[in-house]
């Protein structure tokens, strides 16, 4: 299938200027199942775009595992989102990755 005409890759994907943990409210109730939706959801969305919105998921799984504590799971996850990612996922990575150091999500 191509990829859409109306939905593309280069469109701005997530928000600018939002904290990560207002983009992405990690579920209290089965997180893990929330995470495998979402990575599903945007397996779709980028199979239509042509790559759009490629390692949102790992960032979406890096904020969880901060959320939840576990701060090298985290930095794991930031990393990958920063390599599916590419240019675009910059930003939002290195946003992440402070909050990792800093060891709290807002």
């Amino acid at each position: 299938m191509p990829p859409s005409r109306i939905l593309t890759a280069d469109m701005p994907y997530l928000p600018p200027d939002l904290p990560l943990c207002q983009i992405f409210p990690c579920m209290e109730e089965n997180p893990e199942q929330a995470a495998e939706d979402f990575s599903t959801a945007i397996g779709i969305y980028s199979r239509l775009t042509g790559g759009g919105g490629d390692g949102t998921d790992a960032l979406y799984r890096a904020v969880l595992s901060l959320r939840q504590g576990d701060l090298q799971k985290a930095r794991d996850w930031a990393r990958e989102a920063r390599v599916i990612g590419g240019g675009w996922m910059q930003p939002y990575a290195r946003l992440l990755s402070e909050e990792i150091e800093k060891g709290e999500m807002n």
